[in-house]
């Protein structure tokens, strides 16, 4: 809501013509959309802002800028250009409603700053009902009776923080009755990165003090343990080196189970906009709706940025831990690169932007000071906000709409995630090459033999070639039943070109080189492939059969027994609409996933939009060899 402007200077045009056209020429940026940023990171549709930023770059002469005795405050220009701003606010009134709090020219030195560039942290406010928690019904009594003097929402005094209340309860007169609010502070605890002191221990797992371990009981009864336990198969994969004091060094962690699910590949783990810090999640305050005897807490989550609907997914997964219908160690599955699940989504019309934070810019502009905001227009602002959407929130359909929503979360929502969680941690790091000969496998077609033949030569040579180092990222470590991996036969991924395709433009990898065979004989059963009808998984979710027609691909990516993580193509796989794969071998299970939905591709060639849509490996038993063939953009 604070608005800077920003000026550039050319005296020699006519200011009485620049004054008229000035609003139709203006160039902006906003903090918290994502014109500069990559869309994955988009503020989601609906949400309120009650401290959003604003720059404006524009034409005029010198003399518009310049400071007069009282300042920017005295100069015209700048009283005009926020007068005629407001007008122009005011007429939006019927699709939103706007206030400016604030404007100010920014000086030469400053007119680096950019809204949605500079911001280095943005905070969002939740307002959560205390009827949505465990026992919430009794916890409202007994604020109530704690607080049953207190004024409402609209009166110029705010609830004061309570966040050390809810800590120790030492603001209230007794304790609460039930643990809920601990269960609840404790489980948003676990959304937040950790900080990371040094090099030394950045990867390592991050294992629960055993100190504290003596003194709690187990984890999965939702105890209480001051937000300090991690779980020991977590690891520091990624760390954000900001200098910016206390959030200094922290982990950065992977939302993309908590992004919207129409971003689909946008959202894919192996992106790096998607690997978030979320430094502060916290119970911040307490408020009383009007003229009902309904408290919200108001939920504070601070991050370098967010993914669209990442704050209502933390609070929804937080609510159901609350509950007891998650575990509490939802967050560290939900976020590990490796998995893919549904989280749940609170509802929406209570999210708000609070305020962003200009850690590098703060002390040369005075609007932009965290600490010398002035209180006034900061808690003004909030009521005002809050106000709104509590009211809108207070009808009788929307009371009825969120009732239903609670109960769709215990009944059908959570269901769904513990068997995806199940799935999730039940992936074995180890595989087994000995398929049970109990189990019956189809023989494979013909036109695979000679394929499969090369394939199954090269693993018993044991001259499969290595994965490239941005692939290996992708694939799941493995041993052979507990036995380390250099003892064992190689797995992996390698690429090989077509030669009848290749134009100079890219040189033959080592793959043609070492298996010429192999590279005939996989493009000669692609070219078979495309008379016949198989299956393709369409981007809306859809699935079709038809003969394929496809043209021949320039490139293959062989694969023997790699298990793939959730992502997208990317690299030399970037460019074609279309990729096919097929699996060979005998192996049981080991379908190919596209945004959830499991595909059998055992002689079964599947083809599908790999640069748009998730993909990865289900687990399996057997030799597993896979073709997937594409061609880049050249």
């Amino acid at each position: 809501e604070h608005t800077a402007h920003t000026g550039t200077t050319n005296d020699n045009h006519d200011s009485s013509n620049l004054r008229n056209s000035i609003l139709n020429s203006l160039r902006t940026s906003q903090s918290s959309v994502a014109m500069q940023r990559h869309s994955s990171l988009s503020q989601e549709k609906g949400c309120a802002a009650a401290g959003d930023i604003v720059t404006m770059s524009f034409l005029g002469p010198a003399s518009w800028f310049q400071d007069g005795v009282g300042g920017h405050k005295d100069n015209d220009f700048m009283s005009n250009l926020l007068k005629r701003t407001k007008y122009h606010l005011e007429k939006q009134t019927d699709i939103l409603e706007i206030r400016l709090l604030e404007i100010k020219c920014l000086g030469a030195g400053e007119r680096h700053f950019h809204a949605e560039k500079s911001a280095t942290q943005r905070i969002y406010h939740y307002l959560l009902p205390l009827a949505w928690l465990k026992d919430g019904k009794e916890l409202e009594k007994w604020w109530l009776e704690e607080n049953g003097d207190f004024p409402e929402i609209e009166s110029d005094q705010m609830i004061q923080n309570r966040t050390t209340g809810v800590e120790s309860y030492a603001a209230f007169k007794s304790e609460p009755p039930t643990d809920s609010l601990k269960i609840l502070r404790n489980a948003l605890k676990k959304a937040e990165s950790v900080s990371v002191p040094n090099r030394r221990v950045r990867r390592r797992a991050l294992v629960q003090n055993q100190s504290q371990l003596n003194n709690q009981s187990s984890c999965r009864n939702n105890t209480s343990n001051n937000g300090q336990w991690q779980s020991s198969k977590r690891e520091i994969t990624k760390v954000a080196s900001r200098k910016l004091g206390t959030v200094t060094n922290r982990e950065r962690r992977a939302w993309h189970n908590f992004a919207d699910p129409d971003l689909k590949g946008q959202a894919s783990p192996n992106h790096e906009p998607i690997w978030r810090v979320l430094d502060r999640a916290r119970i911040c305050n307490f408020l009383k709706v009007p003229h009902e005897n309904e408290i919200v807490a108001v939920l504070e989550f601070k991050g370098d940025d967010f993914v669209p609907q990442q704050v209502r997914r933390i609070v929804g997964t937080a609510l159901a831990v609350n509950h007891g219908w998650l575990p509490d160690d939802i967050f560290d599955s939900a976020t590990s690169a490796e998995s893919f699940m549904n989280t749940v989504l609170a509802p929406s019309g209570r999210l708000y932007l609070n305020g962003i934070r200009f850690h590098f810019d703060e002390d040369g502009i005075d609007i932009l000071q965290h600490e010398s905001k002035p209180d006034q227009i900061t808690n003004s602002t909030c009521r005002w906000l809050s106000k709104r959407l509590l009211l809108n929130k207070g009808t009788r359909d929307e009371k009825m709409k969120e009732k239903t929503w609670l109960h769709e979360v215990k009944t059908q929502n959570v269901p769904q995630i513990l068997l995806q969680v199940n799935k999730a941690t039940g992936y074995s790091s180890t595989f087994d090459t000995d398929l049970n000969t109990a189990i019956s496998l189809p023989t494979p077609p013909a036109h695979y033999s000679q394929a499969l033949k090369l394939l199954r030569k090269i693993v018993q040579s044991r001259t499969w070639p290595d994965t490239s180092t941005a692939r290996s990222k992708i694939i799941r470590s493995q041993t052979n039943n507990g036995i380390e991996e250099e003892k064992t036969e190689k797995f992996g991924s390698f690429t090989v070109v077509n030669p009848k395709l290749q134009n100079g433009s890219f040189d033959l990898p080592l793959g043609n080189h070492h298996f010429p065979d192999l590279v005939e004989a996989v493009f000669n059963l692609e070219k078979m492939l495309a008379n016949q009808v198989i299956k393709r998984a369409n981007t809306d979710g859809s699935v079709s059969v038809e003969t394929s027609g496809r043209i021949s691909s320039s490139h293959c990516a062989v694969n023997f027994n790699a298990q793939f993580t959730p992502h997208i193509d990317s690299g030399r796989g970037l460019g074609q609409s279309l990729s096919m794969i097929v699996g060979l071998g005998d192996y049981n299970e080991g379908e190919i996933f596209v945004e959830g939905a499991p595909y059998q591709i055992r002689y079964q060639p599947l083809e599908f939009d790999g640069w748009r849509l998730r993909h990865w490996t289900n687990q399996y038993r057997g030799e597993r060899f896979s073709l997937v063939f594409f061609t880049p953009e050249t």
